[in-house]
């Protein structure tokens, strides 16, 4: 509370997992436990001093009558919406889309925002090594180069500037290769998460008696989450990369970071 009291931002955003929630009706389900954490509502002085400052949770803004869960509890057999993304108007008002993914590492969900207008860093190309792996990949460049070469490897000439030329044709062809791979990705990843919902949704309605449809149920969503985390390893390696680049970039220039704050 002192910290936000300090704030002089038009753009103010909190998120996090609050312990708490916001409304007993909307915002959680399964038997109620006195003493769970998901019992518990947001403080009315917090809220208040939250409005004040035109602050507002974003899911409720955007979706006032929907119910979303963010906490599965295995132990109270409940959900919860407990992890949350508050935010002022300014930025509630550009918010193209708010959502939350599936289960997988935790018993938490992650959340996921799309903003109009958010600021992004220049990135530059990197050669993407997990292409290199590809065989169909490696013979589709060799192929490349000989005929590049074939067609352009002349007295005319000279052998320096005609390899310079054939790196800038590779990359685009790289380029539209790696276009072609995540957008193969990117339907693959969609896929294994409707599954993920659907099942889990499937879950939720199936009664606790029926174990052997449970059990079989429960098998399937513990390999879809090993799909999709096999299929998210390389997006998070590659993320991984390009905040190392990024800190590189800007290792003397702090200025770029301020900013953007």
């Amino acid at each position: 509370m002192k910290k936000l009291m300090t704030l002089s931002q038009k753009n103010i955003m909190i998120m996090g997992d609050f312990n708490a929630i916001l409304s007993s009706k909307n915002d959680r389900k399964g038997k109620k436990i006195n003493s769970s954490r998901t019992d518990r509502e947001l403080p009315k002085f917090f809220l208040d001093y939250l409005y004040l400052m035109n602050i507002h949770d974003v899911w409720r803004s955007l979706h006032p009558d929907i119910k979303d869960y963010t906490h599965k509890s295995a132990r109270h057999k409940s959900e919860a919406r407990i992890d949350m993304l508050w935010a002022s108007d300014s930025l509630i008002n550009r918010t193209e889309y708010i959502g939350s993914k599936p289960y997988l590492l935790s018993d938490h969900k992650a959340l996921e925002l799309h903003v109009k207008g958010s600021f992004c860093m220049q990135r530059y190309w990197r050669l993407p090594e997990n292409l290199l792996k590809e065989s169909k990949v490696i013979e589709s460049i060799r192929k490349e180069i000989i005929e590049f070469f074939s067609l352009n490897d002349t007295n005319e000439v000279p052998l320096e500037i005609v390899w310079d030329a054939c790196k800038a044709v590779l990359r685009g062809k790289l380029i539209s290769i790696q276009a072609h791979y995540s957008k193969m990705k990117k339907s693959l990843i969609q896929t294994y998460n409707n599954a993920l919902e659907k099942n889990s949704a499937l879950l939720n309605r199936t009664s606790p008696h029926n174990k052997r449809k449970v059990k079989k149920i429960d098998k399937k969503i513990k390999l879809l989450k090993r799909q999709l985390l096999s299929a998210l390893d390389t997006d998070l390696s590659i993320s991984q990369k390009w905040a190392r680049q990024r800190a590189f970039v800007g290792a003397n220039k702090p200025g770029k970071y301020l900013a953007s704050l």
